[in-house]
C-alpha cells in the first residue's frame, strides 16, 4: 500500500468509496487504485470500465480494464489518480478517509485482498521465467548478444520480484 493511500477507508476489505459520484455508491477496487497511474498532463488515462455490481446492485464498481470479458452494462472509461482523488475521464472524485482518530484494521492474511495467494503466483512466475530463459539459452538461433541481454532483463526481473516479496511482507507485519 502506497504510504500516502493509508488514510483511506476501506469498505468489505477491498474497496475505497468515491464520494460525489453517481448515486453515492459507486466504489475503486483499492488494488486498482493502488497501481494506477498519476494524474500527468502526458497521461491521458489508462483503459478502465464502471458497472454495476452484480452482488449489490445499488453499488457501482469502478476498475482498470486488461480487456478481458467485460462484465453486462459496463461503460468504458479512462481513469488517473492523484494522492486524493481518482479521475473518471478528467473528472475528480475524492476517495473517502478516515475521520479524525478513526483506525480500521487492514487485512494482513495472504491475499486476503483480493482472494489470491500472491507468494504462490510469485514462485510460479520465477518458475516459468527460468524455464523459458532456459529454453532460450538452448535455442541455437537465438544470438549470443540476445542471451545476454535476455539474461540482463531476467536479472532485473527477479530484482523487482524480490522487492515485490520484502513488499508483501512489510504489508503482514
Amino acid at each position: 500500500m502506497q504510504l500516502f493511500d493509508t488514510n483511506k477507508k476501506i469498505y468489505d476489505n477491498y474497496y475505497y468509496h468515491l464520494l460525489d459520484h453517481d448515486t453515492g455508491n459507486t466504489y475503486v477496487l483499492v488494488a486498482d487504485y493502488q497501481n494506477m497511474r498519476q494524474a500527468s498532463r502526458e497521461n491521458a488515462g489508462q483503459a478502465g470500465i464502471i458497472y454495476k455490481d452484480p452482488n449489490n446492485p445499488q453499488r457501482s464498481i469502478v476498475r482498470t480494464y486488461d480487456g478481458s470479458d467485460m462484465p453486462r452494462g459496463a461503460s468504458s472509461v479512462y481513469l488517473t489518480r492523484d494522492e486524493e482523488c481518482i479521475y473518471i475521464n478528467g473528472v475528480r472524485f475524492y476517495i473517502e478517509t478516515l475521520g479524525r482518530g478513526e483506525q480500521q484494521t487492514l487485512p494482513t492474511k495472504k491475499g486476503s485482498v483480493s482472494g489470491r495467494d500472491f507468494y504462490e503466483e510469485l514462485e510460479q512466475l520465477s518458475t516459468q521465467i527460468r524455464q523459458r530463459t532456459d529454453a532460450i539459452h538452448g535455442n541455437i538461433f537465438v544470438s549470443e548478444t540476445d542471451k545476454k541481454e535476455v539474461d540482463e532483463f531476467v536479472k532485473n526481473l527477479f530484482t523487482e520480484i524480490a522487492h515485490t516479496r520484502q513488499d508483501m511482507e512489510k504489508l503482514e507485519e
